[in-house]
């Protein structure tokens, strides 16, 4: 949900000046800028050439680490003591769409292109690289009008050092400096100290290792999972042993499939499997009692290096085939059930063997097969089992609803309601027999029909219905027979999101949702392929949570797309998505006990300024404390508390804070927290929010107030610090460490404000370092790289 700010300032003309200080210690290191994007007009890609100071295009048959935009800062001689300053002025009169700036330290390869169309770098394009992105966009929006400029700071995928970008000028609040200026040595070592070995987090550091164990970055966990890769294929096979009159082994032909393992799982195999060589002569006699397996330099037998930093272990498939002559080997046996382990070993122990290589010459491989998915490998990737299990467990057998603000540009919203059900999609059949209410309380069908399947794979969806609202109680579901209600944007419309959990993903012919369900027919039940038109289905569930893909991403779902509401499956339905997907990471779906419901993930509250201190004895002591506001609905319910605004106080003062108006339909109470640097949030005030006189603003006098008995404040990330607690719940551990206040708590904090991307959803809430200038430019925008140590 959205709403949108007051007062917004007139658009100005004109490229704010750019800036990039850069410290001694970088610099020594090399530091080296890259930027580009596609220009709205034509499509096209360019650069921008930092010593000629003009855009050029990428050439169309550039392809792999493109160099050319590359501005590489060299260390002086002597060294510098003090900070270097690249300053950039780009013209307002081209526009750029999809732009990336990069920014390097140490080594650079260049920036992945393919057939002239440039990408980010990433860990695989650029491996033990570090490097920093943020986006940029300056064109005009598709609603029209002036120009925009919006720069989005990540560390969605990594972060490998931190900057701070401070604006000047027309900057929204609370804008105006954010990022991050922990050295990169405090960073990893604060991440270290938080996840130390053991932790399924830490395997964000061991990723983010080059391959001299020097810590090049901290990986998210989504790319942590998405970096588990097949092992190399067995590249010496080498038939040996002198066999007798008669040797069982070589009446057949053997094929052979290797696993990586680790503590918590398996890998898949390589893919193609490896022929052992023959074991008979021309004349069909034996000539070999064993087949010697490993890996080869230069025809000899190696130690193994394993393509996962995370294997500990070697599995050995074997399938077998029809003992035949050279030079002609029997065909490849294309089924993985065709493969039955013959051993497992560590890694050291290999390495430790003769040889070291593998002597096979078992006459029977066992039953165990090669798994048909990597589920498990990481610990990452069973994270969220149980909170995804927990959800959709939870609304099988209770209601879901939530009140989603105007999709479109105008002013309706829409009430979702619904429950987790099972489906059988089947092209032309309806999805749902539920009924939808309209503006006058009356009910009506829901016409929509499945666009694929056959009818013959089960699905669990959390599937809503489209409705009208009562704009005096957004919480209102009993709509039948009201009146005053008002029509919804999507009233009639059907959305399902899918339980992530499928036969390709899992690699699980059967999932157990909580036991607090009785029927065994739901609580174990078969898993079906993923849909066909699911983009990357492959993810696993907690992949998809930590990611946001999967089935928190569906705006091409075409049961969503052919409804004839505008915007229905690339807005409402993603949307809904994201609210779920977040509040998963965020963990407050499932934490305190399941005490909040969507409409409390977050409050739409927000600060619109820094607070306001006025002398005052007897107030607010000496001391620094940082503010937040949670939302009261209108059935009593509270939600989440808002980000927070830190205010210095270093005189006894009355400490007024503002906050932009919301509907009475919507929120009925304001509640204002005060903390003070790592304590516990404390209610010290609430304000009514009523049609007549809606909720702007509080002044705390440090009053005692009473404290509430309903389980808040709702905080993010609930315990993720003391996995031992009883409130803890998995989230997203790395999201929560990223989001340490630096600002109320400048020893233990991360980022200015606790303002990141965590997550790729993260800007739910406001919680992002997602700067929308609008069509107010700045005067300069200033990036300041953090010192390495």
């Amino acid at each position: 949900m959205g709403v949108k700010m007051t007062n917004e300032p007139a658009s100005t003309s004109g490229f704010p000046s750019w800036s990039f200080v850069i410290p001694p210690d970088v610099l020594n290191k090399h530091f080296t800028l890259a930027l580009y994007g596609q220009d709205p007009a034509t499509d096209l890609w360019y650069y921008w050439d930092f010593a000629k100071s003009h855009y050029k295009q990428f050439p169309s048959a550039a392809n792999g680490q493109y160099t050319a935009l590359l501005n590489i800062l060299t260390p002086s001689t002597p060294p510098a003591t003090g900070n270097t300053t690249v300053a950039v002025t780009l013209p307002s009169g081209q526009q750029l769409q999809s732009g990336v700036v990069a920014m390097f330290i140490g080594p650079c390869s260049g920036i992945p292109v393919t057939n002239g169309v440039p990408a980010s770098p990433t860990l695989s394009t650029n491996p033990g690289e570090m490097f920093s992105i943020f986006e940029l966009t300056y064109a005009v929006p598709a609603t029209g009008g002036g120009s925009i400029l919006d720069i989005d700071i990540s560390n969605i995928d990594q972060v490998s050092f931190t900057y701070t970008v401070a604006s000047t000028g027309a900057v929204p609040f609370p804008m105006a400096t954010i990022g991050s200026a922990v050295a990169q040595a405090s960073l990893f070592s604060q991440f270290a100290a938080a996840f130390p070995a053991g932790s399924p987090f830490n395997e964000c550091l061991i990723l983010g290792q080059d391959a001299a164990g020097t810590q090049k970055c901290i990986v998210a966990p989504q790319d942590v999972i998405q970096s588990v890769t097949i092992p190399d294929a067995f590249s010496y096979l080498a038939p040996a042993g002198t066999p007798g009159t008669s040797d069982p082994f070589a009446n057949n032909s053997y094929f052979y499939l290797v696993t990586e393992t680790s503590p918590n799982g398996e890998s898949l195999p390589n893919s193609q499997a490896v022929f052992g060589g023959f074991l008979q002569t021309t004349q069909g006699t034996a000539s070999a009692t064993q087949i010697d397996l490993g890996w080869q330099i230069g025809g000899s037998p190696c130690s193994y290096t394993p393509a996962n930093p995370l294997a500990t272990g070697i599995n050995i498939y074997r399938a077998s085939g029809p003992g035949v002559p050279p030079p002609t080997p029997p065909a490849v046996p294309a089924q993985i059930s065709d493969y039955g382990l013959i051993t497992s070993q560590s890694i050291s122990d290999w390495n430790n063997q003769p040889g070291p290589f593998y002597v096979d010459s078992a006459l029977t491989a066992g039953a165990k097969t090669p798994p048909s998915s990597a589920y498990g490998f990481s610990a990452l990737s069973t994270w969220f089992d149980a909170p995804l299990r927990d959800f959709f467990g939870y609304y099988l057998l209770n209601p879901f609803q939530f009140y989603q603000s105007n999709q479109t540009g105008s002013s309706n919203g829409t009430l979702w309601l619904g429950k987790v059900q099972w489906v059988w999609p089947k092209a032309g059949q309806p999805i749902t027999n539920a009924t939808f209410t309209d503006a006058n309380g009356k009910a009506h069908p829901v016409n929509a029909t499945w666009q694929w399947g056959d009818g013959t794979q089960a699905y669990l969806a959390l599937q809503l219905v489209g409705n009208a609202y009562d704009p005096t109680n957004y919480t209102n579901a009993n709509l039948a027979q009201t009146s005053g209600l008002t029509a919804g944007e999507y009233q009639g419309a059907v959305v399902n999101i899918y339980f992530p959990y499928f036969l390709g993903n899992t690699g699980l012919a059967s999932v157990n949702l909580p036991a607090t369900l009785t029927d065994m027919a739901v609580s174990n039940f078969a898993l079906s392929n993923a849909p066909p038109w699911l983009a990357n289905a492959s993810n696993d569930p907690s992949q998809m949570v930590f990611g946001c893909s999967g089935v928190f991403a569906t705006p091409n779902d075409p049961d969503a797309v052919v409804q004839a509401f505008p915007l229905l499956a690339a807005n409402a339905l993603t949307n809904i998505e994201n609210v779920i997907v977040s509040a998963l990471n965020r963990g407050i779906a499932t934490g305190y006990g399941l005490a909040l419901a969507p409409q409390q993930y977050t409050c739409l509250y927000a600060f619109n300024g820094l607070p306001t201190l006025t002398a005052q004895a007897d107030a607010v002591p000496v001391g620094t404390y940082t503010y937040y506001l949670s939302g009261l609905l209108p059935n009593g319910a509270e939600t989440a508390l808002t980000w927070g605004v830190t205010a210095a106080v270093t005189a006894a003062s009355a400490v007024q804070l503002l906050w932009d108006p919301l509907p009475s339909g919507l929120y009925q109470q304001v509640n204002i927290y005060r903390q003070t640097a790592a304590g516990q949030p404390v209610l010290v005030g609430t304000v009514a929010n009523s049609s007549g006189s809606l909720a702007t603003s509080f002044t705390d006098t440090n009053q005692p107030v009473t404290q509430p008995t309903n389980g808040a404040p709702y905080l993010f990330y609930p315990s993720w610090n003391d996995q031992a607690a009883a409130g803890f719940v998995p989230s997203n551990l790395y999201s929560a460490f990223m989001h340490q206040n630096a600002t109320a708590d400048p020893t233990n904090g991360i980022s200015i404000n606790g303002l990141t991307y965590g997550y790729p959803f993260d800007d739910q809430g406001g919680f992002s370092t997602n700067i929308n200038y609008g069509t107010a430019f700045p005067t300069t925008v200033t990036f300041t790289i953090s010192s390495l140590t």
